[in-house]
């Protein structure tokens, strides 16, 4: 059988079904309602059933209330059991103390396994010292927090080699890393630092030079649903030429190692024998 059987397939159109997929990297949307296709829970629920996708890391991190955004994924948490992974919106600007405290509550009341940082979320007061000071003191609560908790951490901005260097036990994913090449000299040396691949930039061969840079176990596949359509998200990643076992662990594998969840029976990859 090819090496590349898996690009094959997806080319010809056919759903990847004994393959577990998780998407590292979408959200629940607030605002768009210019959007011809449906936002909400059930909406992203279709979406990802069209292209097999098992799993989705979900936040909803542009809601004007954070609080009211993440309690928006707890409720998709519940009414679809198994299909959403919770990762916590955060708000730098609001402050160390607001911040550690609906991670709490995130974590130990609503069962969110990831946070996500984001340097758009608010007006950051990069004019304003003291008020910047405030919001740099957050960023460093919340990377305390995931280096406290060994959680995921998905990073639109923020990240830096520094940081992750400084909170080994945090799990950073480097959001929209898919258009990013040279990530993998920034980063050199961070092993808790992973590269999602959802990125309206990705140029061919991306993917196939962090494999051959030696990042085949830290990258993950991830779409920004519904930001961007999944079909052409994942058709970036799975139109890379890398051997299946490796598109296998991009594809779910990585991103379930990383969260600690358990491959279904039917899709865990089989392993040669010795």
């Amino acid at each position: 059988m090819s090496d590349y059987a898996l690009m094959q397939q997806a080319l010809r159109g056919e759903r990847l079904d004994e393959v577990f997929i998780i998407d590292a990297h979408a959200h629940l949307d607030y605002w768009k309602i210019a959007l011809n296709y449906r936002t909400d829970p059930a909406g992203i629920v279709a979406a990802m059933d069209h292209m097999g996708v098992d799993m989705a890391c979900t936040n909803k991190w542009n809601c004007p209330d954070i609080r009211r955004g993440n309690d928006d994924v707890a409720a998709a948490l519940r009414d679809y059991p198994g299909r959403f992974v919770g990762f916590a919106a955060t708000a730098p600007a609001l402050g160390p103390e607001a911040n550690r405290v609906e991670l709490r509550r995130c974590f130990d009341d609503l069962g969110f396994q990831g946070v996500k940082v984001h340097n758009g979320y608010e007006h950051l007061p990069f004019r304003d010292t003291a008020a910047l000071r405030v919001a740099t003191d957050a960023l460093q609560a919340i990377w305390q927090f995931c280096h406290e908790r060994r959680c995921a951490v998905l990073c639109h901005g923020f990240l830096t080699p520094e940081y992750a260097k400084q909170y080994p036990e945090a799990r950073f994913i480097a959001a929209h890393a898919g258009g990013c090449r040279h990530y993998t000299e920034a980063f050199e040396g961070c092993n808790n630092v992973y590269f999602d691949t959802a990125s309206s930039t990705t140029l061919a061969g991306n993917i196939e030079h962090f494999v051959a840079c030696g990042w085949e176990d830290r990258v993950v596949y991830g779409s920004d649903l519904p930001y961007a359509g999944q079909p052409y998200r994942f058709g970036q990643v799975v139109a890379s030429r890398v051997p299946d076992a490796v598109m296998r662990k991009i594809l779910g594998e990585n991103m379930a190692c990383l969260l600690g969840l358990e491959i279904p029976a039917r899709q865990r990859r089989r392993r040669p024998v010795g």
